[in-house]
């Protein structure tokens, strides 16, 4: 797997569950799972806009993406971080130090809450913090 592979895996993985499959960038894919289909008509995006390679960062993606953590119980009405499930999907990440998932989780409990679509942009900084050591 290749290193960008890999980041995507990760950013993805965390904010998407569990069940969606490794992304290649190379083929489509497949996207599923808890929340998905809804998120995407209720933020108004296509898969292409998720799929995408490089990722955008448009503020439909990042609403995407706190609806996902949302509706997957990483988030709370109120935006707490729910760090044990973040880091029951960071455990499930492949090539990961304990080192590298401590400092993971070190980040998101200082980013605090997810209140906005923009909030987003914090936890996208611990993944990119990890992915630079991966």
């Amino acid at each position: 797997m290749c290193i960008s592979n890999v980041k995507s895996y990760i950013f993805l993985r965390l904010f998407r569950g569990i069940y969606l499959l490794q992304i290649n960038v190379a083929s489509e894919m497949p996207i599923e799972g808890k929340g998905v289909t809804e998120c995407l008509a209720e933020v108004k995006i296509t898969k292409e806009d998720i799929t995408s390679h490089p990722p955008k960062n448009t503020i439909e993606v990042m609403c995407f993406m706190k609806c996902l953590m949302f509706r997957n119980g990483k988030i709370d009405a109120k935006g707490k971080i729910n760090v044990e499930k973040v880091e029951e999907d960071l455990s499930k990440v492949p090539g990961l130090t304990d080192k590298q998932k401590v400092d993971f989780k070190k980040c998101v409990i200082a980013v605090d809450k997810i209140e906005k679509c923009e909030d987003i942009k914090k936890i996208r900084l611990c993944w990119l913090a990890l992915s630079k050591h991966h």
